[in-house]
């Protein structure tokens, strides 16, 4: 994960059905981030057929921009004492680089840093991207403009999913 590369499918595949197994209600599960390669997807559909009761929903593809995911994600900030979350352009603290809640310094993590970031971008394009045909040959796949403010992005997911 520092490296800006995925956690091995198998481990990722025994945390979802272990998780799967011990959901006790009837609900609705959103897997964030999940699945991120065509193996996990296969990973997924054995879950499911393996759980009876389990049907899968639509995935959402959220459609941003490498250059607008680059600014989002390399201007992040964290606080390492408070854990309070800010970005250099649309939640920047009071004072640069000084968190509001408890005067600590802010950090950029590891997973955070521009380097990291044009990896992990590398990484969704070859092993992530595939996933858009998979879920759409299966009438399985909404997508969503992952652009403006969080209510409107909120909105557009909210209209597909109904």
């Amino acid at each position: 994960m520092k490296r800006g590369e995925l956690v091995p499918d198998a481990l990722i595949g025994d945390m979802i059905r272990d998780y799967i197994k011990g959901v006790e209600c009837d609900c609705t599960l959103l897997l964030d981030g999940f699945p991120r390669t065509l193996a996990q997807a296969d990973i997924l559909e054995q879950v499911i057929a393996e759980s009876g009761d389990v049907r899968l929903s639509p995935a959402v593809l959220l459609e941003v921009d490498d250059e607008i995911l680059f600014e989002r994600i390399a201007g992040r900030r964290t606080c390492p004492a408070c854990g309070a979350g800010y970005h250099v352009k649309t939640i920047p603290p009071l004072k640069e680089g000084i968190c509001d809640v408890c005067g600590a310094e802010l950090v950029i993590r590891k997973d955070d840093n521009p380097e990291t970031v044009r990896n992990r971008l590398a990484v969704y394009r070859e092993q992530t991207v595939p996933l858009v045909d998979f879920y759409e040959a299966r009438c399985l796949l909404k997508k969503v403009a992952g652009v403006g403010s969080i209510n409107d992005i909120v909105e557009r997911v909210s209209q597909v999913l109904k």
